[in-house]
């Protein structure tokens, strides 16, 4: 069993551009790197080398997992939600986007129940999107 570790940091230039790759699964019309701004940043280790980051917000009592990135061979970072889930502190709930199947399947695991939708339509110059 690998012992994995979290410890806050700071946003540094190389943190940003990982948070890049995850692009792709944005559940929102904002940019992962606008998303950013005023999130905390966790670092997850694994033999003191970092294996992924999760970035971290807060509304009102609400945690929110607005992004995560990284990987940990024959391990899912998954499994380190428990503990990210108390650095929140006070809330009465944690909220996570995903638009991966397999995530709400892990999610689901874990407690998470499926709050709703995300439905969008592109439309350029005022125009659809066909």
């Amino acid at each position: 069993m690998v012992e994995v570790q979290l410890r806050a940091a700071h946003w540094t230039r190389e943190a940003r551009d990982a948070f890049e790759r995850v692009e792709r699964w944005n559940t929102r019309a904002r940019p992962i790197a606008e998303q950013l701004e005023g999130c905390r940043l966790v670092e997850v280790l694994a033999s003191e080398r970092v294996v992924g980051r999760v970035a971290l917000d807060r509304v009102d009592d609400v945690g929110c997992v607005v992004a995560a990135v990284g990987s940990m061979p024959g391990h899912r970072l998954v499994a380190v939600l428990p503990a990210i889930e108390t650095m929140f502190g006070d809330v009465r709930a944690v909220e996570i986007e995903t638009k991966r199947r397999g995530m709400v399947r892990a999610l689901a695991l874990q407690g998470y129940e499926l709050a709703g939708f995300v439905m969008r339509k592109g439309i350029e110059h005022g125009r659809q999107v066909q």
